[in-house]
């Protein structure tokens, strides 16, 4: 199909969305596509919409598509919905010049929701900078625009949350005191943002206060505290990780199959196996998983 027609399909709000003529725009530059801008302008919201999220499902079903130049022309929509569907779609985009548009969009966006998906669409540059991957500058910038809307005090809560989760993994004495302050208040999104913080940090410092969640009565503090011990890879914490397979909500009992697998060792190995023997298909499964994923690490050749 022709550009000329693929632009025809995109503008006319009747055509159907159809995967055979939206693969063709793979690894094209839209700045070479004459008239991709005009025509984009004129549909409507829900027509945008619906596009950039068949995008975004194609391109996590199909490796071999790449819609970036797509997703970071729709960075500056006018609507806010296609702005974060667009950080969405480049979640594995490790292009550094990504970092100012993030930080920007986290700084200055009108819509929480698209500067909450500019926190989240940060942590993979804070994976790259505590890897030392990126340059010094742009590590600069990754932190400065974290720890101002972490510190903001009239950011929605949300925002700063996703925003300390996504730099917790750099080793930075702030950062280290904005988990402390998030965890000892009183807002459970903070809280819960702090326990996962603590697990993505992988600092065995901790992980007291990480065991003492696996008792919490609030769920969602349990469970970000059962995977926060998984991150952290730390073998004392299996014997009270163990006792919670048996917990009576389902998500923390899984959690805690996967957190045992990822921390591995005998112990790790004898529990799963035990698991895998029971009738019970899900924690089967699950279990079944956190094995094979923990047999491959050991022996990434001759396991099969």
């Amino acid at each position: 199909m022709t550009l000329e027609n693929i632009l025809n399909n995109i503008g006319s709000e009747e055509t159907s969305v159809d995967d055979s003529w939206l693969s063709e725009l793979s690894d094209i530059n839209l700045s070479r596509i004459e008239g991709f801008s005009t025509t984009w302008s004129s549909i409507s919201e829900e027509r945008r919409t619906l596009l950039i999220e068949r995008l975004i499902e194609m391109a996590k079903d199909q490796i071999h598509l790449n819609y970036n130049y797509i997703f970071k022309y729709c960075l500056d929509d006018v609507f806010e919905i296609v702005r974060q569907r667009a950080i969405e779609g480049l979640w594995e985009c490790e292009d550094r010049s990504l970092i100012p548009t993030l930080c920007a969009l986290l700084k200055s966006d009108p819509s929480s929701d698209v500067r909450g998906a500019a926190a989240k669409g940060l942590a993979k540059f804070a994976d790259l900078a505590n890897e030392n991957k990126i340059l010094r500058r742009d590590s600069d910038r990754l932190l400065t625009g974290l720890l101002s809307s972490i510190g903001n005090l009239e950011e929605d809560m949300v925002v700063r949350s996703k925003a300390l989760v996504s730099a917790s993994v750099i080793n930075h004495d702030l950062i280290e005191e904005q988990i402390k302050w998030a965890y000892e208040s009183d807002i459970l999104e903070l809280q819960s943002s702090a326990i996962c913080s603590m697990g993505r940090s992988g600092d065995p410092s901790w992980l007291p206060c990480l065991i003492k969640e696996l008792e919490s009565p609030v769920i969602e503090i349990k469970r970000e505290a059962v995977i926060a011990c998984g991150c952290i890879e730390e073998p004392e914490s299996v014997p009270h990780l163990l006792p919670l397979i048996d917990d009576d909500d389902l998500q923390v009992q899984i959690a805690a199959i996967y957190s045992i697998g990822n921390i591995g060792g005998s112990p790790a190995r004898k529990i799963l196996k035990r698991i895998i023997q029971t009738e019970d298909i899900l924690l089967e499964e699950a279990a079944r998983s956190s094995l094979v994923a923990l047999e491959t690490l050991d022996d990434p050749i001759g396991f099969e």
